[in-house]
């Protein structure tokens, strides 16, 4: 008989992002992510949405992927700084001038995940609530 293994994916606080601003969020005791191959913070409107169409994707090690559904064309606007592999302590980084191309969308979805070969783990998933700033100016 084969063996079951549940995992449960620890739920993160929900996060209030404002359009337009330059995101620093940091997340603290992840699990060990030493041995991790790519790392992913991705937020979506909806999770079945593919990952090309999210409203933001950073990898750690290719920086911004993704940005309003489309190829982003500056990758270091994004990043994943790892302050503590052991203790999985992460923070996501995104410039001003990527967020502002955010619509103000309302209520979103996101999740860090890590690929460590040959599995990938969602190490934190939550909701996100984007707010849509007043002043457009981001420079």
């Amino acid at each position: 008989m084969p063996t079951v293994s549940v995992r449960t994916i620890p739920t993160g606080d929900d996060l209030d992002l404002q359009r337009g601003d330059t995101w620093s969020i940091t997340f603290y005791r992840l699990g060990d992510i030493s041995g991790r191959d790519k790392l992913w913070f991705t937020l979506k409107d909806d999770k079945d949405d593919t990952d090309a169409t999210a409203w933001v994707q950073i990898e750690e090690s290719a920086g911004l992927e993704y940005i309003a559904g489309a190829v982003a064309g500056t990758s270091a606007n994004g990043s994943i700084a790892v302050t503590n592999a052991v203790l999985g302590d992460v923070t996501v980084a995104l410039a001003a001038v990527e967020s502002a191309k955010l619509a103000n969308v309302g209520n979103l979805f996101y999740d860090i995940q890590m690929y460590d070969d040959p599995a990938a783990t969602t190490l934190v998933r939550g909701r996100a609530v984007m707010m849509g700033d007043v002043t457009r100016d981001t420079s």
